[in-house]
């Protein structure tokens, strides 16, 4: 009702149309990131089993897809609290800690059939080899082919549709010379959906 009340005045802004992405599955370590009340927490056995929930009653187990739910936002926030379009390493979680948290998280989700996931603005410190051009620091998992084609559907075996986050090619059109270019380059590191509402 709300799509089509509203796409009958022609207005298709933010937050406007048919698209919730969730679950939130990110473990926040850190108050200060803000989006605390977004997740379900610190603990990653909860996160996981809320997760699951989630998925399984937004899709259903049908044939059919009802719905796609989109796990968020990969690799993981919640850890870091500056800018992350800025700071993109996180260097107070180390991969093998990763791997026992977000990683783990996320391939419960995978392994249940989530249809989307949305990539963060972070990086993980093991993959600071993809730098960007202007800036000497890895590039954020939107625009960071070791995140989304070697980890996220390599290692992972993700399957599905990987969505930008929606402030993604916004912010990270600084990264590049101009917005298209950095979209050209998230679809070139593995993202299938621009979330065009930035």
């Amino acid at each position: 009702a709300k799509y089509n009340a509203l796409s009958q005045k022609g207005d298709r802004d933010i937050y406007k149309g048919l698209t919730f992405w969730s679950p939130n599955i990110n473990i926040f370590r850190d108050p200060r990131w803000g989006r605390v009340h977004e997740t379900y927490g610190e603990d990653p056995y909860l996160t996981t089993q809320l997760g699951l929930s989630y998925i399984r009653g937004l899709q259903g187990q049908g044939e059919y897809l009802k719905a796609a739910a989109c796990a968020k936002h990969f690799p993981g926030d919640g850890m870091d609290y500056r800018d992350q379009h800025i700071t993109t390493t996180v260097n107070s979680l180390e991969m093998a800690d990763w791997y026992a948290t977000f990683g783990k998280v996320y391939r419960e989700m995978i392994a249940a059939g989530v249809d989307s996931i949305m990539a963060g603005h972070i990086a993980l410190p093991a993959y600071k080899q993809e730098k960007s051009a202007r800036f000497d620091m890895p590039l954020p998992a939107t625009l960071n082919r070791a995140l989304i084609t070697d980890l996220l559907k390599g290692e992972l075996g993700f399957e599905g549709v990987v969505v930008t986050d929606a402030l993604g090619m916004g912010g990270f059109a600084g990264w590049y010379d101009t917005r298209e270019i950095a979209e050209i380059e998230a679809f070139k590191a593995g993202c299938d959906m621009m979330l065009l509402c930035s």
